[in-house]
């Protein structure tokens, strides 16, 4: 058989998990040389820089989706503008067929 439980891990899987094993000992490595400096930025981050932080990233979203919105509300406009020419130009040519028709032209 060509798989099962017994077939032994390819070579691509071993040097994957060597790779990551190797990975894992750099880190562990670089946090014991230098505890403070593995730390994040956002943990010396004050409480009110990042409510600063959040607000204007909020804000911004906002915007966008403002700005997006007033797209969309352009375009629907715009569509509803054309349906209303394209339906008053065949009322237009529906009645003026039938004046046509009933007058011989």
């Amino acid at each position: 058989t060509v798989g099962g439980p017994n077939r032994p891990p390819s070579k691509r899987i071993i040097e994957q998990r060597r790779a990551e094993e190797e990975q894992m000992r750099a880190m562990k490595r670089s946090a014991t040389a230098s505890p403070s400096s593995s730390r994040p930025e956002r943990e010396e981050e004050g409480y009110w820089a990042y409510m600063q932080r959040q607000m204007q990233e909020r804000t911004q979203n906002l915007n966008i989706m403002g700005d997006s919105m007033d797209k969309v509300e352009e375009s629907s406009s715009n569509w509803a503008d054309d349906v209303n020419k394209y339906v008053s130009k065949q009322k237009k040519k529906a009645v003026m067929g039938f004046v046509g028709s009933k007058l011989g032209f």
